[in-house]
């Protein structure tokens, strides 16, 4: 692995800020699991302003905007674009769940739309329901 030099550094803190997990972010910035670890529990216990001390700083915030955007509610945007990227993959239920929001779109009803999310939810529910009934975790 090469040197994790500033741009590298904030390169990965870039990417874990983004969304990536800290695996994917290594892979991506070609550097170990372990030179993160090394560096992040350096950084906890450096003198304030050191490059450990910043990183670790750096990292635990990115890490920290990502799992609030994680948690935060999609807009009716986020969603047409994540449901665009998994139509053009190939998801017949996401063209059916694009053909519905498309369809409320050419009505010009915002709630129309937020009932054919409001079912993907409902159906997403009963899927994972029974997905733990069959794996024997249901009640």
């Amino acid at each position: 692995m090469a040197e994790f030099t500033a741009d590298r550094r904030a390169a990965f803190v870039d990417l874990v800020r983004a969304g990536s997990s800290i695996e994917s972010a290594c892979a991506e910035v070609a550097v170990s699991r372990p030179t993160i670890s090394r560096w992040r529990m350096r950084g906890e216990h450096a003198p304030e302003g050191s490059e450990h001390a910043i990183f670790a700083e750096h990292l635990a915030a990115a890490q920290e905007e990502a799992s609030a955007a994680m948690h935060a509610e999609m807009s009716l945007s986020e969603l047409h674009q994540h449901v665009a990227v998994a139509v053009r993959g190939g998801s017949v239920r996401a063209m059916e769940l694009m053909s519905r929001l498309l369809g409320a779109r050419g009505r010009g009803s915002g709630h129309d739309a937020e009932s054919a999310f409001d079912a993907l939810d409902d159906e997403l529910a009963r899927a994972r329901a029974r997905r733990q009934q069959e794996c024997g975790h249901g009640a």
